[in-house]
């Protein structure tokens, strides 16, 4: 498990070596959401240069749903002001604490806090992408693809405002749980490795089955057949009216095995909605150096794409 963190937190660092220096504004801990003592927070960072309102992309950190922080995106944020984008990165609740369907509404709570405050921070709130990495790449695409019955039971906050998004950047995200939740080594040695991790942290794991308290923690359930558990599954929320999504996956990934991006891109392409999956050849979770540069590029050219403003024809106009 602190491999497969350590993948999740550090994999934008090469990146960070390469940054252009270019003026923005951060504004740190901000609290977008609050349940009980506990704040959840985002940073943002917006150019300082430029034409408001900016072009928003949120940005989601992965951890395996119980580690990692807002700081994973510190440096991207930065980068991706330098090129003209407002720039948030985001905390989430994380398990046991919070189960997978309380982070989904922890993450579009937190595009509904920016769209709100869209004025404060010079944001336009029709021109949002979300982008995330491992775990985050699956609430990327939650946020993006599935509608709120998905954090049925929780009370939204910002209600006015919707969590909808114009583009979905999905680096190795898990897109199906019926075939995450499938018994095999690989799950099995990785569900020990989490509940260990959680035990050495501190957090009251009960005894038993890894895989049992790993799906118990994350789902909600232990039953792989429950409804739950295909509603938890990117795929089953898919229609031609989604925004457009651009998944980055290594043909090496042994923590979220490839077949996940190619089943994504599989029912995306069978559904008429639009998609590109983008194979990294010879690569693991987490990519490399050489591989983020070129995904870096191809992610500016879809958020160029798909986050374009909209030029109203004139009156008269041919």
């Amino acid at each position: 498990m602190r491999r497969i963190i350590l993948v999740a937190i550090a994999v934008l660092l090469p990146l960070g070596l390469h940054a252009e220096e270019k003026k923005f504004t951060r504004y740190n801990n901000l609290v977008y959401l609050k349940d009980g003592k506990t704040e959840i927070k985002l940073d943002l960072a917006v150019p300082t240069k430029g034409d408001k309102p900016f072009a928003l992309v949120v940005c989601i950190h992965g951890g395996s749903f119980i580690a990692g922080s807002k700081g994973s995106y510190s440096d991207y944020i930065n980068m991706l002001a330098g090129e003209g984008y407002a720039a948030a990165t985001i905390d989430y609740g994380l398990a046991p604490n919070y189960n997978i369907p309380q982070q989904i509404a922890h993450v579009k709570t937190s595009v509904r806090f920016l769209k709100a405050k869209a004025a404060t921070y010079g944001i336009d709130p029709n021109r949002v992408a979300v982008l995330g990495s491992s775990a985050g790449g699956y609430h990327a695409l939650m946020l993006g693809l599935s509608d709120d019955s998905v954090c049925k039971g929780e009370d939204p906050a910002y209600p006015e405002q919707s969590s909808r998004v114009q583009a979905v950047v999905n680096f190795f995200g898990p897109t199906d749980f019926d075939m995450y939740f499938e018994r095999s080594e690989i799950l099995e040695a990785e569900a020990k490795d989490m509940i260990d991790h959680l035990r050495k942290s501190g957090a009251k794991v009960p005894d038993g089955d890894p895989v049992t308290l790993v799906m118990q923690m994350m789902a909600g359930t232990t039953d792989q057949k429950s409804p739950l558990v295909k509603t938890l599954s990117v795929i089953n929320h898919i229609d031609p009216k989604d925004p457009p999504v651009i998944t980055f996956h290594g043909t090496k990934d042994n923590t979220v095995p490839v077949e996940q991006a190619k089943k994504l891109q599989k029912v995306l392409d069978e559904r008429k909605a639009r998609g590109h999956l983008e194979l990294i050849k010879n690569v693991g979770h987490g990519l490399d150096g050489k591989s983020w540069e070129r995904t870096y590029q191809m992610t500016l050219e879809f958020l160029k794409k798909n986050l374009a403003p909209v030029v109203e024809k004139k009156k008269g106009a041919a």
